[in-house]
C-alpha cells in the first residue's frame, strides 16, 4: 500500500461520492471509494498494527471479496467477507503451515471445508461455529 498524501478532512468533509486518501504520522490510512461518508466499494486500509485489507467495503465495513494480511506475515485470508467478518467462502493461512479452505460465518469455520495442520494432518468434513461437526475423515 502506498499511501502518499497528508490530509486532515474528515469523511465529512468530501464528496458525497469519491476517493479518500490519507495518511496520518502513524502510518495507517485509507486509500478507496467513499460514498456518504463511508468507505464504500473497492478499498485499501492499513491498520495501525500494521495489518492491510484490500478489498470491498459496504456503508464502512468489510463485505464482499477482499483479502487481509497480518503486520507480521504470520497470517493471511482470501476470500468473502460480511459485515466485517469472514464470511462465505475463503482461505486462511498460517506462517506456522496450518491452512483453511472452506466455508465460514461469522469469523468463524461453518459447514465444509478442510484444513490442513502445520504436521501435515488433515481433516476435511463439516464444521459448526468454528468446531468440528458431524461427517469428517482425517
Amino acid at each position: 500500500v502506498s499511501l502518499v498524501e497528508t490530509c486532515d478532512l474528515s469523511l465529512s468533509d468530501l464528496p458525497m461520492l469519491g476517493w479518500l486518501s490519507c495518511r496520518r504520522r502513524q502510518k495507517f490510512g485509507y486509500i478507496g471509494e467513499v460514498d456518504r461518508g463511508y468507505r464504500h466499494g473497492h478499498g485499501v486500509l492499513r491498520f495501525r498494527d500494521g495489518a492491510v485489507y484490500s478489498g470491498q467495503w459496504e456503508l464502512g465495513v468489510r463485505s464482499g471479496y477482499g483479502e487481509w494480511r497480518s503486520s507480521d506475515g504470520e497470517g493471511s485470508y482470501l476470500g468473502q467477507w460480511k459485515d466485517n467478518f469472514m464470511d462465505g467462502k475463503g482461505v486462511l493461512e498460517a506462517a506456522n503451515g496450518v491452512r483453511y479452505k472452506g466455508a465460514w460465518s461469522k469469523g468463524r469455520f461453518h459447514d465444509h471445508g478442510e484444513i490442513t495442520l502445520a504436521d501435515g494432518s488433515h481433516y476435511v468434513g463439516m464444521w459448526r461455529h468454528g468446531r468440528e461437526h458431524g461427517m469428517g475423515r482425517m
